[in-house]
Formats: structure tokens, sequence, C-alpha cells
């Protein structure tokens, strides 16, 4: 027994989910959040993996994915996207609606006011400057167009930048 505990202690890497030491890039954007001010986290790209219907599925990119899910456990903060399977598409449209011309849907645009907390937007740059091709390989124009539909969410929704470290940001976002 004491030889597998050293084992698993010395040999085994870190778990880049839970290790603070293995997310470099959040501390600065967690340095001065209050996570109890907001009601969720909105990752840009939105992304929804596994509705059931095929046309509703935006997939991520496991990088942007992993901060989105590090920034949720580190704020104890629910996440808008999703990686589950058989979601209904009545969810995936409500959640695909934030990034319509529009805005969100005002069934989801009233939950989200009644809740009384703005939304914290994660917001990965490089998908948007060219460095990062996530909306070139969706071979859905539908997951396409709602990639490149975040380039501009920031203005659209007039979010207030919080913090920056290198192509994250944090933004809040006053749902009205």
């Amino acid at each position: 027994m004491r030889d597998t505990i050293k084992h698993y202690r010395h040999s085994i890497l870190p778990n880049p989910l839970t290790n603070v030491q293995a997310q470099p890039e959040l501390a600065p954007l967690l340095a001065s959040l209050r996570p109890h001010d907001y009601q969720a986290i909105l990752p840009v790209p939105f992304y929804h993996v596994g509705s059931e219907d095929m046309d509703l599925t935006l997939d991520d990119d496991n990088r942007h994915s992993l901060h989105s899910y590090q920034l949720a456990l580190r704020t104890n903060l629910p996440l808008m996207a999703t990686k589950l399977s058989r979601t209904p598409p009545v969810h995936a449209k409500l959640l695909r609606s934030v990034f319509d011309s529009a805005g969100p849907a005002p069934e989801l645009r009233r939950q989200l006011v009644a809740n009384g907390k703005p939304v914290l937007v994660l917001y990965d740059q490089s998908y948007h400057d060219g460095t990062d091709s996530l909306a070139a390989r969706q071979t859905n124009p539908y997951a396409r167009q709602l990639v490149e539909a975040g380039a501009s969410f920031p203005t659209n929704q007039h979010l207030t930048l919080l913090a920056q470290s290198g192509k994250l940001h944090l933004y809040r976002w006053d749902v009205r």
C-alpha cells in the first residue's frame, strides 16, 4: 500500500480541472472577481454538444471548454454551455438565441433578468482574431454562424470588461 500511494503521489499527472498550478492563465482573471455576484458563466465561443438534433450541436474546442470547466469549478458557478448527451433541442435553441441579433429569446431573457445577477462571460479572443480556426473547422453552417456571432457579442450586448489574461477576457453581462 505504501508503494502504491507513493507511486500515485509522484507518477500521476495532475488533474487539469482541479490543480490550480495547471491553470496559470486563470489567476489574473480571478484575482478580483467576486463569484457570488454572478448567476452563471457563458463561454464565448459558445458550445453545445449532445443535442438530439445534430444541427444544434456545436462541437467545442478542448482548450476552450477546459478553461470554462476550470472557471466553473473555481467559482462554483454553473455553465450555460454544455457537453452532455441527449439534451432536448428546445434547450439548445433557447441557449443559442443569446447570440441572435435581437438577443436572448424572451423566455430566457425573463429568467436571466429575474435572477437579479449579471452573467459572467468567458471570452476567448483567439477564436475571433484568426489565431484559431474553430469557425472554419465547423462542417455545420449553423455552428459556424454561432461561432462567428461570438466575435461581436461583447459589443452588441454592451459587456463590461472585468479582467484579461492573454487572449482570455472576463466580461460582466447585465442582461436587460
